[in-house]
């Protein structure tokens, strides 16, 4: 990711919160979140900590998705746009995260216990549930699983 991508990351990251988790969590904890982990701010913070790492997907000008990988193997965040779904988008960006992920390592992640549709992709690319967790969060409380997948790391260079 280069640092001028990072207005494209937000607006695809907020579009996508605000279409897909109404239902899942309350508008209130939407826009909570999304101004806690999403705003131009705090991803320009992670840009230049080099941590988590983000690759994105581009067709032509137009930010099709992106996934978040840190160092250990935990997707932070993994987004596909609506028009890019079913296209291989997310399973390429998977794809190319398996080969990041630590020496003998697993891909972790964590996805909210209500969001199905999530629950079943990650299911269907490999993924399991290894732990059911209620965090608190501010004055919310996430209700995830956490989720793993074994890889064979082929170790792809770090971009």
């Amino acid at each position: 990711m280069r640092q001028e991508d990072i207005p494209a990351l937000c607006a695809l990251a907020r579009r996508i919160w605000r279409a897909h988790y109404p239902g899942i969590i309350t508008e209130a904890q939407i826009e909570y979140m999304l101004d806690r982990y999403y705003g131009e701010e705090f991803i320009t913070e992670q840009f230049e900590q080099g941590e988590p790492v983000h690759i994105l997907a581009w067709k032509d000008e137009s930010l099709l998705g992106f996934i978040s990988l840190r160092r250990n193997g935990f997707i932070d965040k993994f987004y596909v746009d609506d028009a890019a779904r079913s296209k291989g988008t997310g399973t390429a960006l998977l794809s190319h995260v398996a080969g990041l992920a630590p020496e003998g390592g697993c891909l972790r992640l964590r996805v909210n216990r209500n969001n199905r549709g999530s629950v079943e992709y990650y299911k269907k690319r490999g993924f399991a549930i290894e732990t059911e967790l209620d965090l608190p969060f501010g004055p919310y409380t996430l209700n995830d699983y956490e989720m793993v997948k074994q890889v064979e790391s082929v170790k792809a260079s770090r971009p």
